[in-house]
């Protein structure tokens, strides 16, 4: 059967089972005695009853969904068929076939045949609409055709339960009357019925649904003041009115529309007269308008709940809060929460509300709910969150109060030290705007420190006692409150701050004794600064007392810890004009090594160039190269000279890529030296770049010289555009030249030849011979320039012989046949004035050849007094000081073999150690003829001596090798 009846099913009996069979049992006996009629009917009707009630039993005790049992179904059928006996019986009356029809459409139900069960029950009713069982069968018909949405007809059967029989059955139909003239449209009526439920059955759950549902009605189809007429027309009763109107706030407040600028919650206002409804009132309000987020409108409600509190005059701790205090409190949590998110930016309020607001209000709510929950579980919680808005407000007065508020309750003795603390800082902060606060700051930091050494935030509070200690210029204090922390806190910080207090005490030496705190705590990197500063003050001091130890001592620590560039650089030029002072170059050297090179070179330039100027003339030449290194990219150019100037006194050359950065003074300097010493650089050198001036020219003249050892070489044509007009007058030999070998192709004819036509054959190849040779000279004019005296001489011999041949082939020509004796001495003068050109020629060619011999002559006797024979190191007159240095270095390295080396040292010490010209000149002449030995040398040196006017030299040179 369905389980809508099952609690409205009319109790049959209420005997135990076994009474009911024996009944069943009793009622077959008798009937089995009697005659058909009213009074067996009535037996018949009574066991039928019987047998549903064990029906009823069997069903109602079986689990729920085995279905009808086997003994169910034996009693519903036994009821049938008496049902059945009597619908068939002649003489049964109304209300005998009613009861019949009844009993009959009951097992229809426990069968679940609701079709037959209906069908009995309309049957039942037309039969006796009186009958005792009417009002059941009434209900059951409404109910199927309700669930069948045929209101019509559940209207008509639901009517005909309010007024009589059960109240159970009653006050449930009319319920459902309402519900089904409601879906049928009838909204009057409906609100007759609701409204009528309260009344007739007061103080029960059918008249409170009907109050609600009333409410829920009314408030989908009418505005506030119609609900509040149709409250006034349905509800007379001053009660019953102000029942209704809560339920329509009550049903307000589950979909958060309850709101205190509504006729209703005015209304209500009113009619309420007890103090603590107000509240509830306003605290559903609140709770409607509860958000995520800020909200001033949240706000103005939770006021209006403070203000109905205020109003109703109660005592906050009075029992008579109790109903509300839960509700408060909720809300109170939920309206905080919402201002904390949003004052922590974890949530947005999209209302114009600034941080300030929000923290003003934060502040004011947790006031109000110390006042009202003085010992609420989460008070702790609200008084932290307390001094964290006031802290993020920076509102210092508001920490300090807070803080006091905690240190005097007991139940906030887990925030006590925290408090202590906040408080200490907020003190620190109002000192800063009240200096007259200083005494109270002092004085809380130092009960603290003092009473709670156990505390974790004892180390914390003790060092900002120390900070303001330090910051009172009470070192002594300080320092003996920092070795306390110290001793407890072997950490960074407690080590960075004991340190900083013995530096400000001045302090320098405690501070170096101490550099590092015990392991495994790490120097803090301002340690390093406090170390760096205080090795510098002892260095200025030491230095300044002349103490050259303890300087470079508190110097190399300073240095070791310095990170600011600039001072590192200011006290290492300072310690390093302290060492050049004392000419200390190799203190000064290790100090420059030590240091970056690029670095070096952009800060230390000047010593950098006065240290290696040092080295270069002292001969440590690799201490020059060590600190000029070659990864330095730009580097100036005095340093890159001198590095040139070493690398090419100990390697022989300099670095091929770097001289060609040297100025070209300085270029020319070394191009000169090594011209003499190392003419394959120079030629190199030029092979890149040609020589641009005059002084390069004579450098590669000299060069080329000592490369082919032969002063008069033959340059090629890339030699001779490098060399100019200073190209040596000699080139190839004289059978390489062009004119030379013209005059060689000539070919002269014979006078006395017979042949055919010999006068004509004659005229012809004199004529020939007569052009060719016109055009050779200025040929050969031009090959005497190029050629040296020697070659000179030997073409010009050719030439002048030629010519000679010529004019007299010319003089011995044969005369025409048939002249007369005038004609022939006319013809013969003819020919004396044409072989006159040659024989003019031959002597110019003649003149030429005696002067080229006379320069021939002088060169030989020139080279004759040139080669003095080459000196040894012994024969050689050196200045007196050679066993001293640095002329005794220089000499070592010509010893050595080093005659480059040698050189640049005697330039280098030409103004400070030879004491005149010839002095310089004596030096190196020796070095040249000593280390480079050669022929070639001794005529370069001598030619040298001779230009420099060094005479002396020159004599000195003869007497030592004699």
């Amino acid at each position: 059967m369905s389980k809508q009846y099952r609690a409205l099913i009319p109790d049959l009996g209420k005997e135990r089972k076994e009474d009911l069979i024996k009944a069943v049992q009793s009622f077959s006996v008798i009937l089995s005695r009697s005659k058909p009629g009213p009074v067996a009917n009535q037996l018949i009707l009574s066991r039928a009853k019987s047998n549903l009630s064990l029906a009823q039993l069997s069903l109602f005790s079986a689990p729920p969904g085995t279905g009808i049992s086997a003994s169910a179904t034996s009693f519903l059928k036994a009821a049938k068929q008496d049902a059945e006996i009597l619908l068939r019986s002649p003489n049964a009356d109304r209300a005998t076939i009613s009861g019949a029809l009844y009993v009959s459409g009951l097992a229809a139900v426990y069968s679940n045949d609701t079709p037959r069960a209906m069908a009995a029950f309309r049957k039942a009713l037309a039969a006796d609409p009186e009958s005792r069982d009417a009002t059941w069968m009434a209900f059951y018909l409404a109910e199927e055709y309700f669930e069948a949405n045929k209101l019509q007809e559940a209207i008509v059967h639901y009517r005909k339960c309010v007024n009589r029989g059960d109240p159970k059955i009653r006050s449930t139909a009319g319920y459902k009357l309402a519900w089904a003239y409601l879906n049928a449209g009838n909204e009057e009526f409906a609100e007759k019925v609701f409204s009528w439920l309260p009344k007739a059955f007061p103080g029960t759950d059918i008249g409170r649904d009907a109050m609600r549902d009333l409410a829920f009605v009314s408030l989908k189809s009418k505005k506030d003041d119609e609900v509040l007429r149709l409250a006034d027309k349905l509800f007379k009763e001053p009660k019953l009115n102000l029942d209704f109107l809560r339920a329509v706030f009550g049903i307000l407040e589950v979909q958060g529309k309850a709101s205190r600028n509504t006729p209703i919650f005015k209304r209500l206002l009113e009619l309420e007269q007890d103090p603590i409804r107000h509240i509830q009132l306003h605290l559903s309000v609140l709770s409607a308008s509860r958000l995520e987020y800020a909200s001033e409108k949240q706000l103005a409600n939770y006021e209006m709940v403070k203000s109905s509190i205020e109003a109703s005059k109660i005592s906050l701790n009075a029992k008579e809060l109790d109903p509300v205090r839960p509700a408060l409190d909720f809300e109170s949590q939920k309206l905080i929460r919402s201002f904390v998110e949003t004052f922590a930016g974890r949530v947005r309020s999209p209302e114009a509300i600034t941080r300030d607001r929000i923290g003003a209000v934060l502040k004011q709510l947790f006031s109000d709910y110390d006042r009202y929950f003085p010992a609420s579980p989460v008070k702790k919680t609200m008084f932290s969150l307390w001094l964290d808005v006031c802290q993020d407000l920076k509102d210092w007065g508001c920490v300090n109060t807070v803080a006091l508020a905690i240190a005097a309750d007991p139940f906030l003795e887990v925030l006590r030290q925290r408090a202590e603390l906040d408080r200490i800082a907020a003190l620190e902060e109002l000192f800063k705007q009240d200096p007259k606060r200083s005494d109270e700051l002092m004085q809380a930091l130092q009960v603290f420190v003092e009473k709670v050494e156990a505390s974790p935030a004892w180390t914390q509070a003790a060092k900002r006692l120390g900070e303001l200690l330090v910051q009172r210029k009470d070192l002594d204090a300080a320092i003996a409150l920092l070795e306390r922390i110290f001793a407890k806190d072997l950490s960074s910080d407690s080590h960075y701050r004991l340190q900083w207090a013995r530096f400000l005490d001045e302090r320098y030496e405690d501070v170096l004794k101490n550099v590092d705190p015990p392991r495994p705590a790490k120097r803090d990197p301002r340690v390093t600064d406090i170390v760096r500063e205080s090795s510098l003050k002892l260095a200025v001091s030491a230095r300044s007392e002349d103490q050259s130890e303890n300087y470079s001592k508190f110097l190399s620590i300073f240095l070791a810890t310095n990170l600011d560039p600039g001072k590192a650089t200011m006290a290492r030029r300072d310690y390093i004009s302290f060492l050049l002072e004392k000419s200390d170059f190799a203190e000064i050297t290790r100090n420059l090594a030590g240091i970056r090179p690029a670095q070096r070179e952009s800060e230390y330039s000047d010593f950098l160039q006065t240290t290696c100027l040092y080295h270069l003339k002292h001969g440590d030449f690799q201490a020059v190269i060590d600190l000029l290194p070659s990864e330095v990219k730009e580097r100036k150019q005095e340093l890159t000279t001198i590095l040139e100037l070493a690398r090419t006194a100990k390697n022989g050359q300099p670095d091929f890529t770097d001289f060609l950065m040297l100025p070209k003074t300085k270029q020319e300097y070394l191009l000169g030296l090594l011209a003499l010493l190392q003419p394959k650089f120079v030629i190199n050198v030029f092979n890149k770049q040609s020589p641009s001036s005059e002084n390069e020219r004579v450098i590669a003249l000299t060069a080329l010289r000592f490369d082919r050892n032969n002063w008069d070489f033959i340059p090629t044509t890339k030699e001779k555009a490098w060399l100019g007009n200073l190209a040596p007058q000699a080139a190839p030999t004289a059978s390489q030249v062009r004119s030379e070998r013209e005059l060689l192709k000539l070919r002269f004819p014979d006078p006395a030849k017979k042949v055919k036509n010999a006068e004509a054959e004659f005229t012809k190849r004199l004529q020939v011979l007569i052009e060719k040779t016109r055009k050779i000279r200025p040929l050969l004019l031009q090959d005497l320039k190029a050629l040296p005296v020697s070659s000179q001489l030997r073409l010009l011999r050719t030439a002048r012989n030629n010519e000679e041949k010529i004019a007299s082939i010319i003089l011995s020509s044969p005369l025409p046949a048939g002249l007369t004796e005038a004609q022939t001495v006319e013809y013969k003068q003819g020919l004396g004035e044409i072989a006159r050109e040659f024989s003019d020629q031959a002597d110019e060619w003649r003149k030429v050849e005696t002067s080229a011999s006379d320069i021939l002559n002088k060169e030989a006797e020139l080279k004759a007094r040139s080669t003095i024979p080459l000196p040894s190191f012994e024969q050689w007159s050196w200045p007196g000081r050679k066993n001293q240095p640095p002329l005794s270095v220089l000499l070592g390295f010509l010893k050595q073999g080093n005659a480059i080396a040698a050189m640049i040292l005697a330039d280098l010490l030409r103004e400070d150690l030879l004491e005149d010209t010839e002095e310089y000149y004596q030096v190196r002449a020796g070095i040249l003829l000593i280390g480079s030995p050669s022929e070639l040398m001794q005529r370069y040196v001598w030619e040298e001596l001779m230009q420099s006017k060094s005479q002396d030299v020159i004599d000195e040179w003869k007497e030592a090798v004699q």
